[in-house]
């Protein structure tokens, strides 16, 4: 059994810029590494620089990321003290996560390096402590600059913006990305903890649905221990149990001198897990225990979510039309979501942020999270709110646009990697989707490159998953691109049934985005201006207005001082206004106005197409640092226009219109439940109250219909106020006609008349 004593805190933490190689540790040389400070671990080396006013107390105000730039160069030692007891098992030390390039040293004795910060890192010190007396511990942390400068780029990974990162292990977007800013820090950034282990313990647990339906499911189990040599000898067993409310199973099972076995349990009646909207989001409660000559040795514990999950795609749409439809429980489901990004761009913030964020997810109606492969592998307590809020993740690999290495030791460390992810996240059963890499193909398909020719998603990672994961779906890449048409999505012909939708961002009703023949949309976005209290939080009072400045720049996420997505959103304003906006409140204003009826278009193109469609995972919630961007919440947790016009388009049932055709706007109903919906809706004309429509609806289960149309003409700019009644309850939802230049001030009045109609006033 494992015994874990908490080492986060106050550590000592030195640092230098000029580095004298014979120095290991701080105390050397008579004290060569004089700068010394307290860091509260978990941290990154800039978060405990501020908080020992070293820089200041804003990382991210004007160009403070610019300025702190300097540490990328520098050497950082954590060190602090910590007590082992007197025990006859096994002493580790666990990192969650430590940035980047370090080596561990206990009393002087360097005992472990490591070089990913992605994964969790363990190490046995049993040999170097003392037991029962004071220990030291000293983690020297080297820059990743000279090492990533000495590295040899060939042709295929200097076409990708991101092959700087080609031989390093640490979050992509840490050198500069279009929603980050360039932070290559450092720091401990998880939990560090004592492990003392007796030499018993249930080492893997995980769990395969091999099917599962109201009646009954069917459960396989593996399950691996660890023990002392020669306690195999004993009578060993393993007992697996599980409750979710009045459901329960379990069962036991001899282990037969050996230390792995597979347990195949029926659970009776099972409580099934579905995503929100579709049914309850059941987890039971599941314990595994190792029982030795009648003795508990060890005790595991986790989530088990009962549920099958399966996607079927083509590969194109060339010569067919095409799919990609997951299905839960044998039930097609309508993926209606945001991609997740990291919600700091320092990492040690990341749980604490974590709360918020999801609540905000759940807010406004999310069923899905893809997980983009640029940021981190998410933490514990992100999977487990998804599990029991049932939001389904996609999640990526951290391959976003990532080069091939041509290094067999960097493609070892991916292998242990990939192997240690997928054995931390595979039990959680909102995980519905492992993706290869985020626009690998993409990128590769641009340059004339074959996509089947990528190692790691073509062969390691199928590779990979089968040995650990073999259930759950995969895609190589987001979008995929299969050879034979690689070469038509070079010449700008996408045939990809999911895909990414960016386009020039121009007008969002455009033909590239009312017209796209994608099946499944995993990132579509729009750019929305922060409000203008958020934005004094961003950039230095002068510079809020006008917004052309190198700190607009900067937080538009640009380190080379490029204008253009400031520039976007002045384009897009005038697009839908007709005139550039004279003040910063009417550019805040006009802007999310903009990005509101954007993002509320993408998602309901999708949802109208149901049965043609099968999802939409727009791009994003929420900020990871102060900025302006396609994220619909701010850094600060400030909701722009957009959350407010996705929260009503996601309604598991919804009422929402399609585009003017033959005279006529269609008006859909979209269930995306399990249950039959009746009620009655009616349709009116927000300045007039003249009843456009008005009538009774009965959709079957998760179906759309098209109840309604209205005679508008294309001439017409109207607000449409969409409102329903539903078992007693009232819901909205509003449809903007015709086409731009909309009249701004007609619009602030039409925003304020519908709230007060949603709020009842």
């Amino acid at each position: 059994m494992r015994k874990f004593t908490d080492l986060n805190g106050e550590w000592n933490l030195y640092y230098c810029e000029k580095y004298d190689t014979d120095v290991k540790l701080p105390c050397e040389n008579g004290g060569i590494l004089s700068t010394k400070i307290t860091a509260n671990v978990p941290c990154n080396v800039e978060t405990a620089l501020s908080g020992a006013g070293k820089i200041g107390a804003d990382l991210y105000k004007g160009m403070a990321t610019e300025e702190n730039m300097k540490f990328e160069d520098y050497h950082w030692w954590f060190e602090r003290e910590f007590d082992v007891p007197e025990t006859n098992g096994r002493i580790y030390l666990n990192f969650g996560m430590v940035d980047c390039f370090a080596d561990y040293y206990i009393n002087g004795a360097l005992v472990h390096t490591s070089d990913n910060a992605f994964c969790e890192i363990e190490f046995d010190v049993s040999d170097f402590v003392k037991k029962g007396a004071k220990n030291t511990v000293c983690v020297h942390i080297k820059p990743v600059m000279p090492y990533v400068l000495s590295r040899k780029y060939n042709q295929g990974m200097m076409y990708f913006h991101t092959n700087y990162a080609s031989y390093v292990r640490k979050s992509i977007h840490s050198f500069g990305w279009d929603i980050m800013p360039r932070a290559v820090s450092a720091g401990i950034y998880r939990d560090v903890k004592l492990v003392c282990d007796d030499g018993f313990d249930i080492d893997e647990l995980s769990y395969e649905v091999i099917n599962a339906t109201e009646k009954s499911a069917y459960i396989r189990f593996w399950i691996s221990v660890k023990m002392p040599y020669g306690e195999h000898r004993k009578d060993n067993e393993i007992k697996i149990s599980g409750r979710c409310g009045d459901s329960c199973f379990e069962k036991t099972q001899k282990l037969n001198r050996f230390t792995a076995c597979v347990m195949n349990i029926e659970v009776k009646n099972p409580l099934l897990w579905f995503p929100y909207g579709y049914g309850s989001a059941n987890v039971y409660e599941l314990k595994a225990e190792l029982v030795s000559d009648g003795n508990i040795k060890d005790i595991r514990t986790e989530t088990l979510g009962i549920r099958t999950v399966r996607l079927e795609r083509t590969e194109t749409s060339k010569y067919e039309k095409g799919k990609f439809q997951f299905y839960i429980n044998d039930v097609p489901v309508m993926c209606k979501g945001s991609n997740h990004v990291p919600v700091d761009a320092y990492h040690s913030r990341d749980k604490a942020r974590y709360a918020k964020m999801l609540e905000l997810a759940k807010e406004c109606e999310c069923n899905i999270l893809r997980v983009w492969g640029g940021g981190v592998y998410e933490q514990k307590e992100f999977y487990d709110f998804c599990d029991r809020n049932g939001i389904m993740v996609w999640q990526d690999f951290m391959m976003a646009c990532y080069p091939q290495s041509p290094d067999g030791g960097h493609m070892k460390k991916l292998e242990r990697e990939f192997e240690w992810a997928v054995k931390k996240l595979r039990n959680h059963p909102s995980l519905i989707l492992w993706a290869g890499d985020n626009e690998v193909d993409e990128c590769g398909a641009k340059m004339g490159a074959v996509p089947s020719t990528n190692y790691v998603t073509r062969t390691l990672l199928p590779k990979i998953l089968a040995q650990h994961d073999r259930t759950r779906p995969y895609i190589e890449s987001s979008p995929y691109i299969a050879d034979s048409v690689a070469n038509d999505y070079r010449y700008g012909k996408a045939y990809l049934p999911e895909q990414h939708l960016w386009g020039t961002r121009d007008y969002f009703k455009a033909d590239f985005y009312s017209k796209t023949n994608a099946v499944f949309v995993s990132e579509e976005g729009y750019h929305g201006c922060p409000s203008v209290e958020s934005l004094k939080k961003i950039v230095d009072e002068n510079k809020v207005w006008p917004v052309y400045n190198e700190q607009w720049a900067l937080h538009s996420s640009d380190q080379t001082g490029n204008l253009g997505r400031v520039k976007l959103m002045d384009e897009q304003i005038v697009q839908f206004f007709g005139k550039k906006a004279e003040n910063i409140e009417d550019f805040s204003l006009a802007s999310q106005i903009s990005q509101a009826e954007a993002d509320k278009f993408f998602i309901e193109n999708i949802r109208t197409k149901k049965g043609e469609t099968s999802g939409i995972i727009w791009w994003n919630l929420l900020d990871g640092w102060p900025q302006m961007s396609d994220a619909v919440v701010d850094y600060f947790y400030e909701k722009k226009l957009a959350f407010y016009y996705i929260k009503r388009s996601q309604q598991p049932f919804a009422l929402m219109m399609g585009g003017l055709k033959n005279w006529n706007y269609p008006l859909y109903a979209e269930n995306d439940t399990l249950e039959t919906k009746s009620g009655t809706y009616e349709v009116s004309d927000i300045d007039t109250g003249e009843v456009l429509a008005r009538g009774e609806f009965c959709i079957k289960p998760n179906s759309a219909e098209k109840i309604d149309s209205l005679r508008i003409y294309y001439s017409e700019k109207r607000f449409l106020v969409i409102k329903w009644n539903l078992n007693g309850k009232t819901f909205f939802n509003h449809y903007l006609c015709g086409y731009p230049p909309f009249d701004f001030e007609q619009y602030k009045s039409w925003l304020r008349k519908f709230n007060g109609i949603v709020n009842g006033e």
